[in-house]
């Protein structure tokens, strides 16, 4: 799996493609990963989340891993420069409420199907977190 998984090469700038997520928290267990190609390029993102409200939307960049044979990672340490119209507004994730969410974390996500990918979030780039989640095409 690599990134042409979440937004084809041809895609055009900025245009979204929505993944259904679930995870293994007790709250908020239901969420969207949304990518799209920046317009500086790389592939980036948000979380729709009924809880954005309060820790706010978690832009990430993602990324191949090194040689692409592995996971592909969705990095919380690096925000898009840009954006679709009527998002909520770019913030790095290391400030406020967003810290404990989002702060310091990858995702490395694999694929198990053609349309679901199981995802697990590592602190500190070491530290794997008590959860795991799905991401489904809609």
């Amino acid at each position: 799996m690599d990134l042409s998984y979440f937004v084809p090469p041809d895609a055009p700038l900025l245009q979204p493609f929505p993944f259904e997520g679930k995870n293994s928290l007790p709250l908020f267990t239901r969420f969207k990963k949304v990518f799209y190609r920046s317009n500086e390029g790389p592939i980036g993102g948000y979380n729709d989340s009924p809880a954005g409200w309060l820790v706010g939307p978690g832009y990430y960049v993602a990324r191949d891993t090194p040689g692409g044979e592995g996971p592909v990672v969705v990095d919380y340490l690096d925000v898009p420069q840009s954006h679709p119209a009527g998002w909520p507004a770019i913030k790095r994730n290391e400030v406020g409420l967003t810290r404990f969410v989002y702060g310091f974390t990858q995702d490395f996500l694999r694929r198990i199907s053609k349309d679901v990918v199981i995802g697990r979030a590592y602190r500190n780039g070491e530290k794997p977190m008590p959860n795991w989640f799905v991401l489904c095409r809609p």
